[in-house]
């Protein structure tokens, strides 16, 4: 008698975030955990679709944040940190779809713990770059992914970080969450991190898709 939710198996994990985590979220709210209606859900859908539209392989890369996003993280290390609960949650996920898709490295943070330790590196050998070097080499870059609704003091921890970073000559990219629902706003930083990373791929020239690594790793570990 209880609740039945089916799973579509098939593809790669990671690009069934939403076929996941969505009924979950339903079961959530039928028993009181959190408002969500299909209103709600429909919106975040929405925002994903203008998202997948922007993002469109064919848009050309100043009009495409996705692949403005690529540009941006290749030859660096990025630093993703959220400013709430909430866009921390996408940092991290950025971080993975960085690791998988992108086969790239990546350091996920959130305010204020962030500030406690991951801050540090912004007086390191990789925030210190050479302008007369033949070869620039890998430097930080600090990806900030902002709520509309922070705390007061997450608030004030992000503007100093970002002032800071810019003091040393970090660069930096914020991008700041949209819509009223808490699920419209995580599905807008997490899209967007999502095509950031397949493009990163793409550009370095690999396949998104595979995980040999990881298919390695199973393997050895299972003999």
């Amino acid at each position: 008698g209880a609740p039945f939710v089916p799973v579509t198996t098939g593809g790669q994990p990671r690009a069934a975030v939403w076929a996941l985590s969505v009924p979950l979220l339903v079961v959530a709210a039928e028993l009181g955990v959190l408002q969500l209606d299909d209103g709600v859900i429909e919106a975040a859908a929405k925002r994903l679709e203008e998202i997948a539209h922007r993002c469109r392989p064919v848009s050309e890369s100043f009009i495409n944040p996705g692949k403005t996003l690529a540009m941006e993280l290749a030859e660096t290390v990025p630093m993703v940190w959220g400013s709430s609960r909430l866009s921390a949650v996408a940092a991290y996920r950025w971080a993975c779809q960085l690791n998988e898709n992108g086969k790239y490295p990546a350091v996920w943070g959130q305010i204020p713990e962030a500030n406690h330790n991951q801050v540090v590196a912004f007086d390191g050998p990789l925030a210190q770059r050479d302008i007369f070097a033949d070869d620039a080499g890998r430097s930080l870059r600090l990806f900030m992914l902002r709520d509309t609704e922070e705390h007061p003091q997450e608030a004030r921890r992000r503007e100093v970080s970002v002032r800071m970073a810019e003091d040393r000559g970090v660069p930096v990219t914020q991008l700041v969450a949209e819509g009223a629902h808490p699920l419209e706003r995580l599905a807008t930083l997490i899209g967007l991190g999502d095509y950031a990373s397949t493009y990163l791929a793409l550009g370095y020239g690999i396949d998104p898709t595979p995980v040999s690594a990881i298919t390695e790793l199973k393997a050895r570990i299972s003999q």
